[in-house]
């Protein structure tokens, strides 16, 4: 009897026992959905708070710490995403994803592009995985494996038009020009006005007429201009179509498009082909009285400083032009070692010498963190290279400063 009885209540206590441990779970995750809900009515900070609030009960959660990395990137705090998931690792698809995102929206390619190959082998095709891995292959110089990835792209409903653009910008550095136009043309043909893309509509059209131009093709480049202006009217598309017009003998038209692109701010470019037409046209004066709208003057390219010598030199400025030419002959080098090292990353992306010129160009944009990953990644074939240890000291420091190229030059011309 009393085995029965211990039976009885066994039978009833489990049940109980179970709800109360439902209950009491649901009670401790309520911050959690309560979240998510926040989260799917657009509400970020609110969401971020209720994370908080259940990670001071459970500061160790994997769930909540995920959750909460996954709203830093939604709230764009991309740097603090990436320190929870360095902590606790991704650990389902939406992390891998927000992950990749964040590692790209932080130029850090390198992790980035091995994060969206991981994805990929794990769960499959994914637009915003294969996006994320192209804009990263392509700012390793891995062209070859970002083309691949922008056809997958391609190949899934909606984002048709995204891969196409993409592969014509892959194909057009590549020199592949028939491929890159067809693809450009193709892009617009499924979406004529360059919507809801990775970058905005008149980049787009820029993008494309740049390559028409480049080509010598500028009539069909003023119909692509003229497209992108009836969508945004901006700076860059007048410049480019300055340009068109030039090269279809339209000087007149073209000074006008020109003084278009500088009604709003400055455009550096279209101040220098204002500047270059009129010393052309014999009037140095005007094309001086142009240049003395160029703000940052210190930041400056060799075609400035030609131009400038130029000018100086029509004005019968002898010791100004002697130092623009000082000036011009000190960019011009400096140049041609950056196009030594841009050359080597093009022809040949998986050197070693390449990733530490990539480590280069991205410290000169003040890239510190994606160019010191870059240069670890290398670090065992270069311990005793000397342009290699100043680059690492100068990322180190934070700082770029004119021994980096000095060491660079040295090592290019030893190896010419």
């Amino acid at each position: 009897m009393e085995t029965k009885k211990f039976l009885l209540l066994i039978g009833v206590a489990a049940p109980i026992a179970i709800v109360a441990v439902w209950v009491i779970s649901w009670y401790q995750e309520l911050p959690l959905r309560t979240a998510a809900f926040y989260r799917e009515s657009g509400d970020v900070g609110a969401a971020i708070a209720q994370v908080d609030q259940y990670l001071v009960a459970y500061p160790e959660n994997v769930q909540a710490l995920s959750l909460k990395a996954q709203l830093f990137c939604d709230s764009g705090r991309f740097r603090d995403a990436i320190l929870i998931y360095e902590r606790v690792g991704p650990a389902t698809a939406e992390d891998w994803l927000s992950y990749t995102k964040a590692l790209a929206a932080t130029q850090r390619w390198n992790a980035a592009a091995a994060t969206a190959a991981t994805y990929e082998a794990q769960y499959g095709a994914h637009a915003d995985n294969y996006l994320w891995g192209v804009i990263s292959l392509t700012n390793m110089g891995r062209l070859d494996e970002a083309i691949v990835m922008s056809e997958k792209l391609a190949q899934l409903e909606g984002r048709e038009s995204q891969g196409l653009l993409l592969y014509g910008e892959l194909k057009a550095r590549q020199s592949a020009n028939e491929e890159a136009v067809n693809a450009y043309k193709k892009a617009l043909e499924l979406n004529p006005s360059a919507a809801d893309l990775h970058i905005p509509a008149e980049a787009v059209f820029e993008s494309f007429a740049t390559l028409l131009l480049d080509l010598g093709r500028s009539a069909e480049a003023l119909e692509v201009i003229d497209r992108g202006l009836a969508i945004s009217d901006t700076s860059g598309l007048h410049h480019q179509r300055g340009l068109a017009l030039l090269s279809l003998g339209r000087g007149e038209e073209a000074r006008e498009e020109w003084l278009a692109a500088n009604k709003s701010a400055p455009n550096v470019a279209s101040l220098l082909e204002m500047a270059r037409q009129y010393l052309n046209e014999g009037d140095p004066t005007r094309a001086l009285a142009v240049m003395r709208h160029l703000q940052n003057m210190e930041e400056i390219d060799s075609q400035v400083a030609y131009l400038m010598q130029s000018i100086s030199d029509a004005l019968g400025k002898t010791e100004d032009a002697g130092k623009w030419r000082e000036v011009h002959d000190k960019l011009r080098r400096q140049e041609a070692v950056e196009g030594s090292m841009s050359q080597v990353i093009t022809t040949q992306p998986y050197n070693s010498w390449s990733v530490v010129f990539r480590a280069y160009f991205s410290s000169k944009y003040q890239r510190w963190q994606e160019a010191s990953d870059m240069l670890q990644t290398v670090e065992k074939d270069f311990l005793e290279e000397d342009a290699y240890l100043v680059l690492r000291d100068a990322i180190g420091a934070q700082k770029l400063g004119p021994e980096v190229l000095e060491a660079f030059s040295k090592k290019i011309a030893i190896s010419q």
